[in-house]
């Protein structure tokens, strides 16, 4: 075997040096893109922040507030009229115009005068049929908010000082929306069978806005008494009322 010169020696050393420190940058940036690619795969599986600052895919939190028991509160009257319009659809009356005569000034003056017979028309299919309408998807969207608080998936925060009132308060509530929903779906159904009579109808109808006017007395209760604590509760500790 020949001899290598001085300047092959020379030639070799740096050449095996080059590829050693290519090796190295090699591993080293391996290393690098590994971390990268863990750290965007974490970025992407943590929950992102939406809108309000929840946590999407996780559980979003809800501060309760007067603004938040007033909207809900308005949400129940609307609610009401239109149980209202539904008993009055139920209840309408034949009406007569009679004439009742008068003396005035030594003439004798018809005054009409407009009666209700007491007999009742037949509801109006297409008119139940829209009031019904209108109840159902707000009462659903109550009984949604009461389902996520049920199962976790969204926290109602409160003032600690009035956490245990709030929650039997809230426990009402609760109670409240689904005997109401239980009841809608029932008017729905005997609505859909389409053989309506005053007296089922308006049965249904009027209980329907007992249970509805037994949730505005709920709600009332929690607006009196945040309202009432606002002072005491200005520095308070918000807490999941859970």
């Amino acid at each position: 075997m020949l001899a290598k010169s001085p300047k092959m020696k020379v030639l070799t050393a740096l050449t095996v040096s080059c590829l050693s420190l290519l090796c190295a940058f090699a591993v080293s940036k391996a290393d690098e893109d590994k971390k990268e690619t863990a750290a965007e795969t974490q970025a992407s599986d943590a929950p992102a922040k939406g809108a309000d600052g929840a946590l999407q895919g996780g559980v979003k939190q809800v501060e309760l507030s007067l603004t938040r028991m007033r909207d809900v509160s308005m949400d129940i009257s609307k609610l009401k009229q239109d149980a209202k319009a539904l008993y009055g659809e139920a209840t309408r009356q034949i009406v007569h115009i009679q004439s009742s005569p008068n003396i005035i000034g030594g003439a004798v003056v018809n005054i009409p005068i407009r009666f209700e017979t007491g007999q009742y028309l037949p509801p109006r299919k297409k008119w139940v049929e829209r009031y019904v309408a209108d109840i159902g998807p707000e009462l659903k969207l109550l009984k949604e908010g009461v389902d996520e608080m049920e199962s976790g998936c969204r926290e109602i925060l409160v003032a600690e000082s009035l956490k245990d009132d709030l929650k039997e308060i809230f426990s009402d509530w609760s109670k409240g929306v689904k005997l109401a929903n239980e009841h809608y779906d029932d008017l729905a159904a005997y609505v859909g069978k389409g053989r309506l009579t005053n007296s089922e109808l308006g049965s249904k109808s009027l209980e329907l806005r007992n249970y509805l006017t037994g949730l505005e007395r709920t709600v009332k209760a929690g607006f009196k008494l945040m309202r009432k604590s606002q002072k005491k509760t200005r520095n308070d500790k918000m807490v999941p009322i859970a």
